[in-house]
Parts: structure tokens; C-alpha cells; sequence
């Protein structure tokens, strides 16, 4: 089975935290310390930049592009991104938020832009095949700012590492970084010499909201940007076999109702997977 990015995260979604695995808040996020003087505590302000506060479906849309390097070569476009997320959040007891979200995107070229079924890659010349996805998540939000997946125990072999950052104030922009570290142990490698024995993903999301609207007393639904970027092992699918590199997303996305969904994106993933908007 290929594992990626969403692999990792589905299969971890959910799990109680391991000793020794939690975040720890400030020294390891991308934006410092918690702003003074801001109203909203972090975990506030994360939850209503990536949610809907009534509980209601929260519709993202991205799309960006899947970089390669194959070490001591130069950094190529390998695959074009896109795709729609919805999530919903729930308020638990305690002060943490139980997140849950779904999300179907394709690769494309990288030229053309167009949804490929069938991709050159740069540094072998070999063509292959992208796996498009479709993908749930569920995660709980702590209020010490520890992301964990939402299940019992976490599979084994599997390091699983998340959390939010402070938010951070700048004029009137407002921001909050969501950081997932995870690695996990690939067994059936021992029965295939081409595959790498572990499979590693970093998924660093920003996301930018406006003050003002963050702090409108009846403002559940407030408009955000996300920039997201990854570091991760190659995809089997992709041909390099143990070649040793690496591949990074860089995707930007805007929170949106369902009404402004691009028209192409909305028919295909309901032609492809039934009942994803429900």
C-alpha cells in the first residue's frame, strides 16, 4: 500500500499522544510568543480562523504546486495540486475541540495545469501514474495547544507529533500556525529492496485573519487564508524508489462557503466520490 501525507494522517487521526510526544508550545512553533493584550486565547483564535464556531460545515479551497529534489540536483516542479476540504468542530469539556475533516483533491501537471492521470517525472524521465485522493481526519485541539489524533492508541510504528503555535498580532493581521511532525516504519520494505523503510511528513499550516473580524462579538464565520507547505519522503508512486530527496508542497487555500467552490472542482469530486458533500 503507498503511504502518504494523508495515509499518515488518517491512520494517526485521533490517537492518544505517546509519552514523550507532546509539543511543546514555544519552542518549536513558527511564531513565537502569545501576542499581548489580544482578547482571543490561541486555541480560540486557531479554531475560529480554521472553523465555523455553529458547528457547521467549513468549506476550504487550495491549490498549489508539488516540488522534487533528488539530492544534489536542483529543486523541479514534479505535480500541480488541488482540492476542497470541509471541516466541523465540536467544543469538549475541558476547553479542547474535537476537529474533524474530509478532503478529495487531484495532481495535475505542472505545465499544462490540467488533472493528469499520467505525469513525466523530471529526474527519471519515467512517466507514472498520481494517486488522487480523498482523505478524512479527526483530530482533538488541547488546550495546551498539543494537537493529537482522535483514537485510543497510535499504530505501531508511528511518531506522531502536533501542535498550534501562539497567535501573533501584526496591525491588524492575526496568525496561528498548526504544525504536525510524523514518521512511521514501512514493514513489508523488508520484502521490497526499491522501498524506503520509513515514510517521514511535515505539514506547517499558517493561517491569516483579520483582527477586525476575529473579534466581531457575533462573527461565527470569519474569513482566513491558509499557506501550506510539507517536507516528506517521495511517494512510492512516483518512481524514485530509495532514492535519496525529498518533495515539498506549497499550496495556499481560502476558507469559503460552499456557493463559492470553483464549478469544476465541485462536479468532480462528486462525480468521483459519491456523497462527499453530502
Amino acid at each position: 500500500m503507498s503511504i502518504d501525507r494523508r495515509s499518515f494522517l488518517k491512520v494517526a487521526a485521533g490517537s492518544a499522544l505517546t509519552a514523550g510526544s507532546s509539543f511543546a508550545v514555544g519552542q518549536e512553533s513558527v511564531l513565537g510568543q502569545e501576542s499581548d493584550g489580544f482578547p482571543l486565547s490561541s486555541l480560540e483564535a486557531h479554531v475560529k480562523m480554521r472553523c465555523n464556531l455553529r458547528g457547521e460545515r467549513t468549506y476550504w479551497y487550495y491549490k498549489g504546486t508539488v516540488f522534487g529534489n533528488r539530492w544534489g540536483e536542483t529543486t523541479q516542479p514534479m505535480l500541480g495540486v488541488e482540492g476542497v476540504s470541509y471541516s466541523v468542530v465540536d467544543r469538549l469539556p475541558g476547553d479542547s475541540y474535537r476537529y474533524n475533516m474530509n478532503e478529495a483533491g487531484y495532481y495535475s501537471d505542472p505545465k499544462s495545469g490540467e488533472i493528469a492521470e499520467q505525469v513525466k517525472n523530471p529526474f527519471t524521465g519515467e512517466y507514472y501514474r498520481p494517486e488522487h485522493y480523498v482523505s478524512p481526519q479527526a483530530n482533538i485541539f488541547l488546550p495546551d495547544l498539543s494537537v493529537r489524533p482522535d483514537r485510543e492508541t497510535l499504530p505501531p510504528g508511528l511518531e506522531y507529533r502536533g501542535g498550534v503555535s501562539p497567535v501573533r498580532v501584526f496591525q491588524n493581521a492575526v496568525m496561528s500556525s498548526e504544525d504536525i511532525f510524523v514518521r512511521m516504519q514501512v514493514p513489508s520494505a523488508a520484502e521490497d529492496p526499491d522501498r524506503l523503510e520509513f515514510k517521514v511528513q511535515t505539514s506547517l499550516a499558517t493561517f491569516t485573519a483579520d483582527r477586525r473580524d476575529m473579534l466581531k462579538p457575533d462573527c461565527d464565520f470569519v474569513p482566513c487564508q491558509m499557506n501550506y507547505q510539507t517536507l516528506a519522503t517521495f511517494r512510492d508512486w512516483m518512481g524514485m524508489g530509495k532514492q535519496p530527496g525529498m518533495m515539498s508542497w506549497r499550496m495556499t487555500g481560502t476558507k469559503c462557503g460552499f456557493d463559492d467552490l470553483p464549478s469544476h472542482m465541485v462536479e468532480r469530486i462528486a462525480r468521483d466520490h459519491e456523497g462527499f458533500f453530502g
